[in-house]
């Protein structure tokens, strides 16, 4: 599970944008997750409330919430992995201790490098300070982790850590509840004031509801991924076995048009052109289509394994927040593949017929292309 968990995180920590660990990430609608920074310097000038925007990766419409840039979802999954990522780095063990760098901000003391990290507080301490936190009443039932360890346990503590959330609204107040019409998380305060006679449920069993139904998304994007595949891999042979006829039929134009030469070479000529044109083209057409499925592969893999890491890693919360968007991608996902799939069709291949030399008069001597079309 530790090597599962490394792989993963070092994929799904990284920003597209700026090929470094999130910092501050924002989720768009379409599961893409950015830096705040990267989607600031993205976009330029500050973009206003309602007006479209095109996601970096996939370029999917997104409308600029009414607080800008800051109203978009932040990712706290991903910014959790981004933790535990930092915490059982190998490079974590020369981070400053964070209460020696405040103090020495004050004093002549050096900051002294840090040996543990404490969950619920959220920072690196040295060794005299992890003891001094441990005697603190306030400290002393809080957890910490050696830095540097490669153990599950680490991202667990954090999942638990931040398994009780406060209301935005009331601060005072935990989210105990999911209002499954607003798709809102909610408080006690907030079910008498804003959500009287909606369908309320317990985060436990919505997040549990849909955690099952996660499972079905999982298995439909897996089949796509598959199909996608096989579609790639049936394009790349139809290209080898093209290549090779129209190879082929080359090699029989030149032959007939040697035995015509002194004849017909203008009209040889005009052949060689139309089936080199004709290779170019839809070699050229091909890849393109290799390069569209392949984008589209990437698009199903991407979203595949984040709902993959949502399926084991997130918190109730985590998944209560984003499965209506989780569902509705992997709907949009599908249509879009349903659609990708049936719109492959390919000229499959050439062939040379020979012209008969009692039909010189009225046709190219020398012989036609022919071909097909065969949807995949």
């Amino acid at each position: 599970m530790a090597s599962e968990l490394s792989a993963t995180k070092d994929y799904l920590t990284e920003c597209f944008l700026c090929k470094k660990d999130y910092s501050d990430p924002q989720l768009l609608p379409c599961m893409h997750t950015f830096c705040l920074r990267c989607l600031e310097n993205y976009l330029g000038d500050n973009p206003i409330a309602g007006e479209i925007i095109h996601c970096p990766f996939c370029q999917k419409e997104v409308r600029i919430p009414t607080e800008g840039l800051i109203g978009l979802k932040k990712n706290f999954f991903l910014e959790r992995l981004v933790k535990v990522k930092t915490i059982t780095s190998s490079d974590v063990n020369d981070r400053d201790c964070d209460e020696c760098f405040e103090d020495s901000e004050l004093t002549e003391n050096a900051a002294q490098l840090a040996v543990q990290y404490c969950v619920q507080c959220s920072q690196f301490l040295c060794k005299a300070c992890s003891r001094i936190h441990k005697r603190n009443k306030l400290g002393k039932d809080h957890s910490l982790v050696e830095l540097g360890t490669k153990l599950m346990h680490v991202y667990e503590l954090l999942k638990t850590n931040s398994g009780t959330v406060s209301c935005d609204k009331h601060s005072e107040e935990q989210i105990q509840m999911f209002c499954t019409d607003c798709q809102q998380f909610a408080c006690a305060t907030c079910l008498d004031e804003d959500h009287q006679q909606h369908t309320i449920r317990s985060i436990k069993r919505i997040a549990d509801d849909y955690k099952n139904q996660l499972r079905q998304v999982i298995d439909d994007v897996t089949s796509c991924v598959t199909n996608t595949e096989k579609k790639v891999q049936t394009l790349v042979e139809r290209i080898a076995e093209f290549q090779t006829n129209a190879d082929d039929c080359q090699k029989e134009i030149v032959a007939a048009v040697e035995d015509l030469k002194r004849l017909v070479d203008a009209q040889g000529k005009a052949l060689i052109d139309e089936l080199l044109s004709t290779k170019r083209t839809q070699l050229s057409l091909w890849q393109k289509d290799v390069e569209e499925l392949q984008t589209h592969r990437n698009l199903l893999d991407h979203f595949k394994i984040y709902c993959s890491e949502m399926e084991t890693k997130s918190t109730k919360h985590d998944l209560c927040d984003v499965f209506s968007n989780l569902s509705r991608r992997s709907k949009e996902l599908k249509v879009i593949h349903d659609s990708d799939m049936e719109a492959l069709t390919c000229f499959v291949a050439v062939f040379f017929e020979k012209t008969k030399m009692e039909d010189q008069t009225s046709y190219n001597i020398v012989g036609k292309l022919k071909g097909k079309h065969k949807a995949f």
